[in-house]
């Protein structure tokens, strides 16, 4: 009882929660975004002074200004808005909308802020027992931090043991007979539908949907996308539902990776294992049974996320244009390497998933493949002209010349999937069953068109060509449930289809 009684006078005289709540903070960021942060994220310069600034205040308070600790629920108080300020801000723009106008919200957090100085300084004492409870509840809250991070950072298969027992998954029926077909399920990002292009462009596109019919496929007439981003897309169609949460908040960085946490386990990839199939992962999302081939230059800007809910990122992502700071970052030199570089790699990878992609084509494949390829194609940067040439890279990312610069670059991307097609139609040691889709369409529309950005592209192939179950107006997260149901039996219902748009 001595030992907890000193502990509790230490803990009730300490101000070391200005040093656990960073703490809590970056562990729960790895915990909530993980894998897109690991634990060796956090050893980055960004972390060393959002960790380091509050450690020096601590020891300050404690061994130079004993006296500043009658400031210290000040000190607190200004770290939680400065950490938790995305949080605070979704809040208030949901329960109190007339507040979430940054000309009231920024003088009121000043203001209470002035507030807590003032009254600090009134205050005989520091509030002591609010000291320990905050002191232990960040305690805790890190010990759970910490637990969580242990068991997503487990084995693959040692998670799976814990976490995924298949309950959650369709029960499918035995079928012994039942043809096993290798799944080629081919994504080409931002890809406007045939309605979309002659609206918006007045671009024929009848050639590729001729050139789908042609080869045996049924192509969507009138195709549209669930949603219009494609995390939350991609994660509706093999998730085989729609998300279960509001989007009544602007898309961001941590929204986006909300999105990319439902594909990590997805029922699709694990039905697919439970049937005995090899899955490949040609995309960059992380998928059961495979890790990713590629990455994006924005998921892989750690201090970028770890920033993400923090004051500063929010106000210059909300009111930087505003301010002029946006516009500063992206006409600089820096801002323009950068992208530039990242451009590249989107080259890169981009070359690669088709040259592997053809190589799996013309593979034997011992069991059948699951394989999902996702290309970053007519999505910008714009790298190509209509006949598959690079462009100069000092136009790769000129918004003067965007609308013309994606029908360009979909004109090659039509070529792209041509080679594609004929590849993957070429007699192998099983059925193929080939989708070619669109997670969402053109996102650059004015306004008064934004219903476009669901437009999309989708054709399938089924080997028998029997497409009993698709229909001309057909939605994307329908697609595994038709073939589920066609191929194995399962007991899977079609959904309405409709759309949800994201702000942006």
């Amino acid at each position: 009882m001595k030992i907890i009684q000193n502990i509790q006078e230490r803990l009730g005289k300490s101000s070391l929660f200005l040093i656990l709540l960073p703490v809590f903070y970056l562990l729960h960021m790895v915990t909530e975004y993980y894998p897109m942060l690991t634990l060796k994220d956090l050893f980055i310069p960004v972390t060393a002074w959002m960790l380091g600034l509050p450690v020096l205040l601590f020891l300050a308070i404690r061994y130079i200004k004993a006296s500043w600790v009658q400031y210290a629920m000040t000190f607190f108080y200004l770290e939680i808005v400065y950490f938790f300020f995305s949080t605070i801000y979704l809040f208030i723009e949901k329960y109190i909308p007339f507040l979430a106008h940054y000309k009231y919200l920024l003088p009121l957090i000043v203001a209470i802020g002035v507030f807590l100085f003032i009254s600090s300084r009134k205050k005989k004492a520091p509030p002591y027992r609010f000291f320990l409870y905050l002191n232990t509840l960040l305690i805790i809250l890190v010990i759970v931090e910490c637990i969580q991070l242990v068991i997503k950072t487990l084995p693959e298969k040692t998670f799976t043991a814990l976490h995924q027992s298949n309950g959650d998954l369709p029960q499918l029926p035995p079928c012994d007979s039942c043809i096993k077909p290798d799944v080629h399920y081919i994504v080409f990002d931002g890809y406007a539908g045939s309605d979309a292009l002659q609206h918006f462009w007045q671009y024929d596109n009848s050639a590729l949907d001729s050139f789908f019919r042609t080869h045996g496929f049924y192509n969507v007439a009138h195709a549209k996308s669930n949603y219009n981003y494609t995390s939350f897309s991609i994660g509706s169609i093999l998730n085989m539902d729609y998300h279960q949460r509001a989007f009544d908040q602007k898309i961001d960085l941590l929204l986006y990776c909300e999105g990319i946490k439902t594909i990590k386990n997805n029922p699709v990839c694990r039905l697919f294992q439970q049937l005995g199939y090899t899955i490949i992962n040609q995309s960059f999302f992380p998928i059961p049974g495979d890790k990713p081939r590629q990455s994006i230059s924005y998921l892989s800007n750690k201090k970028a996320i770890l920033m993400s809910p923090t004051l500063p990122s929010r106000l210059i992502n909300d009111i930087g244009w505003q301010a002029g700071i946006k516009q500063l970052t992206f006409n600089s030199s820096r801002f323009i390497e950068e992208n530039t570089a990242n451009s590249r790699l989107s080259l890169q990878q981009l070359q690669n998933t088709y040259k592997q992609l053809m190589q799996i084509a013309g593979q034997q494949h011992k069991k059948p493949a699951f394989v999902y390829s996702h290309f970053m194609l007519p999505h910008k940067p714009y790298l190509f002209d209509s006949t598959g040439h690079l462009t100069p890279d000092s136009t790769w990312h000129n918004n003067s010349y965007k609308k013309a610069s994606y029908l360009s670059q979909l004109k090659h991307t039509n070529t792209v999937i041509r080679n594609i097609v004929t590849q993957l139609l070429k007699p192998g040691n099983r059925p193929r069953v080939i989708i070619i889709q669109s997670d969402h369409g053109y996102r650059e529309f004015p306004k008064n068109l934004k219903q476009l950005e669901f437009s999309n592209l989708n054709a399938i192939y089924f080997p028998d060509q029997q497409y009993t179950g698709l229909y001309d107006s057909i939605s994307s997260v329908n697609t595994f449930r038709v073939i589920l149901r066609k191929y194995f039996n399962a007991p899977l219902p079609l959904l309405k289809d409709s759309t949800v748009y994201i702000r942006h």
